[in-house]
């Protein structure tokens, strides 16, 4: 393994600079933990719409290049799932610390084997759910920790999308079919992440997945009746029509009811009428930076809410399962 900046700095290399790669970058470049040495994208667009925001990039000519350097601490993944159990090998096989965007992959026993190679090869590892350091989802957790819920009777996950992808994302064509895309993978994954995190393994009682008529398409609608730990949780999610887009996420207890929305904010309910609560200054850390402020605490040994390969995993079985229409 690189020694390691005495500066205590996060040596960092970039694969991948679409919408999700190039957002991270941006939150890196001001965070003071980390700083990009190089960068790779195969697509000659997403190189010059990174250049053009930070024209000091170094750009290298292929990824392993990237994990081989010996400037190079954490090697952060954001190329489409597919990609994502090669390059993480790489890096575990030259001892760099992974940070991988999600889904982990679509194949859950291919990704079943990486997790196992992860662990084993005990390098310090991150899969990027926004809900590992959210300001919300810390206060949901606090809330049923401290009993102000009361029973939760049944979690609701709700998704509207006008269009997929979304307008930012229509660069990603593979965003847009079946085997490695579609708003499961990429919007309910987090959703499903948080109830893993808020009350244990999930599990799917049922689901009903429609997809369009050309069978290369992801999916467009669904329904699913999921299990965590015991918490009944359904799951309703569309894509068409006019309407601001957007996930509600809703824990229905026995005193108090709390709904996170997919833009951010809280509110609650025990009288009959939702309303705000938990607002947040605006000096507030971003949840972004919230999540480098947790990496950074994993790469250091301290303590910290990022999500490992072994959660990446179970949302991906989740995920999958959902999408295969198997319930058990």
């Amino acid at each position: 393994m690189p020694e390691k900046n005495p500066s205590g700095v996060n040596r960092v290399a970039i694969i991948g600079l679409g919408g999700m790669g190039r957002a991270m970058l941006s939150e890196m470049v001001f965070h003071p933990r980390f700083e990009v040495t190089a960068v790779f994208d195969p697509d000659a667009r997403a190189c010059t719409a990174a250049s053009e925001v930070h024209p000091s990039l170094e750009f290298a000519d292929a990824a392993e290049h990237l994990i081989r350097r010996d400037d190079v601490d954490l090697v952060y993944v954001a190329s489409p799932p597919r990609s994502h159990g090669a390059y993480v090998t790489a890096i575990c096989d030259a001892r760099k610390s992974v940070f991988c965007e999600k889904p982990l992959g679509v194949d859950v026993e291919a990704s079943r084997a990486l997790a196992a190679y992860v662990e084993a090869s005990g390098v310090a590892n991150a899969v990027n759910f926004s809900h590992a350091a959210s300001v919300d989802a810390a206060r949901a957790e606090a809330a049923l920790r401290d009993g102000i819920l009361g029973n939760v009777a049944r979690v609701d996950m709700r998704l509207h999308l006008p269009a997929w992808p979304r307008d930012f994302q229509k660069t990603a064509e593979w965003l847009r079919y079946r085997n490695q895309g579609g708003f499961t993978r990429e919007v309910i994954s987090h959703w499903v992440f948080l109830s893993q995190r808020l009350f244990g393994p999930g599990r799917v009682r049922f689901a009903h997945t429609h997809f369009p008529e050309d069978d290369r398409l992801a999916e467009d609608r669904l329904v699913a009746a999921l299990d965590f730990s015991g918490v009944p949780t359904l799951v309703s999610a569309a894509v068409g029509g006019r309407g601001p887009v957007g996930m509600e996420y809703t824990l229905w207890g026995s005193l108090r009811s709390l709904r996170l929305t997919s833009g951010g904010g809280m509110l609650e309910c025990d009288d009959g009428e939702w309303r705000a609560c938990f607002m947040e200054e605006n000096s507030a850390p971003s949840d972004r930076q919230r999540s480098l402020d947790n990496l950074a605490g994993l790469l250091d040994g301290a303590p910290n809410t990022v999500a490992g390969i072994k959660d990446a995993l179970a949302v991906q079985e989740v995920i999958e399962a959902i999408l295969e229409g198997r319930s058990g």
